[in-house]
């Protein structure tokens, strides 16, 4: 998946994801810098490096997922801070298996995944303090 983001100086890229109408939640974040140095990503909410890998580059991010699973259905989106949260764009990935009945072992493996990207712009919130 792949996220844009308009950092030109250090700042933090945030990957999110949101299930069923719940409340979005932090996968993983790391430091951006105008050089691209390499920073490990620190992970959230059960999430890990073998499951999640990151990549920065100078105007998007990508998220890849190893060994999809079912669980893995939801709708992705980054943020990128400087002095406040701006999100971009995001991705809605559902994972569906075939129906057909497996053993204990293959139960998450996983058949179809389909991919739908949003054209819609995210915009920070602004608060109303009245």
């Amino acid at each position: 998946m792949w996220c844009s983001h308009n950092l030109s100086f250090t700042g933090n890229i945030y990957w999110f994801k949101q299930t069923d109408n719940n409340v979005p939640i932090t996968i993983l974040h790391t430091l951006y810098t105008e050089s691209l140095t390499k920073y490990e990503p620190i992970y959230y909410n059960g999430f890990t490096e073998d499951h999640l890998v990151m990549n920065i580059f100078k105007k998007n991010t990508s998220l890849t997922i190893n060994h999809v699973t079912t669980s893995d259905s939801g709708f992705y989106f980054c943020g990128a801070s400087f002095f406040y949260l701006k999100f971009s764009n995001g991705t809605r990935l559902e994972i569906q298996g075939d129906g057909r009945q497996r053993d204990k072992q293959e139960e998450d493996s996983v058949e179809y995944a389909a991919v739908h990207f949003s054209s819609r712009s995210m915009k920070p919130c602004s608060r109303n303090t009245s």
